[in-house]
């Protein structure tokens, strides 16, 4: 026999709201390909155009991923940084897969506007992933509140379409006529259901080794909403 006692939370205070936070982390995922070799002007281009449309809704410069053979990740990665990266010539095939999981972790814990962008070709050789799928890159993404954005040079893949539907994120060509000042905005003004709460709970924490559910219900302009969780409270 189980017994569940429910007791509302002691101290309870609103700490803030996703919806209001105006500073978000980006990571650039550049692609580095055979395919690249010989469009340096075009990748140019959508560099010097991607950074400019950051700065201007202001974001600060974004951290630098390249999807080579072996994926890496540099911290706040200025322009001249990008573009050399992006110009140098590219050995072995890249690796997508796990360039999206340095990316994407590199911004954990995320915040309530933060977003993978990747600039590429749009190619994507879901054959070369290795313990990974894609479905699972997708659940990486929305589960951690991070969205993908694509700017392609060419047709994006139907992976870079599904990471970026699943992600809530958008895909963009590189040579569009208005440029990429929409995709600064949308991340910028993207909705945010997150809440950030603080609370003392009055539940038993049996030295952290006993599970600790938590519901909360918010109301919003007479509708409510209601989500739950869990933790363990630390070992003592």
């Amino acid at each position: 026999h189980r017994e569940e006692i429910i007791a509302p939370a002691a101290d309870q205070s609103l700490e803030g709201l996703g919806q209001l936070v105006k500073d978000s982390r980006t990571s650039l995922l550049l692609e580095r390909s055979a395919a690249l070799a010989g469009r340096g002007d075009e990748l140019r281009s959508a560099i010097n155009d991607l950074y400019a449309a950051l700065a201007s809704a202001g974001f600060a410069p974004p951290s630098l991923t390249t999807a080579g053979a072996t994926p890496a990740v540099l911290p706040a990665a200025d322009l001249s940084t990008v573009t050399r990266a992006a110009l140098a010539s590219a050995s072995g095939p890249g690796r997508f897969d796990a360039a999206l999981r340095l990316a994407a972790t590199s911004l954990l814990p995320s915040g309530a506007r933060d977003a993978v962008i990747y600039v590429g070709t749009g190619a994507v050789d879901e054959a070369s992933f290795v313990g990974v799928t894609l479905s699972e890159l997708g659940s990486l993404l929305a589960n951690n509140g991070l969205r993908f954005f694509a700017v392609v040079l060419d047709q994006p893949s139907q992976a870079l379409r599904y990471l970026a539907q699943r992600s809530g994120g958008a895909i963009y060509s590189a040579s569009r006529p208005r440029g990429l000042g929409d995709l600064a905005a949308d991340l910028a003004s993207s909705p945010s259901g997150r809440y950030r709460l603080r609370f003392t709970a009055q539940a038993d924490g049996g030295f952290g080794r006993s599970y600790l559910a938590v519901g909360v219900e918010a109301y919003l302009f007479k509708k409510s909403g209601k989500d739950e969780l869990g933790y363990y409270a630390p070992l003592r």
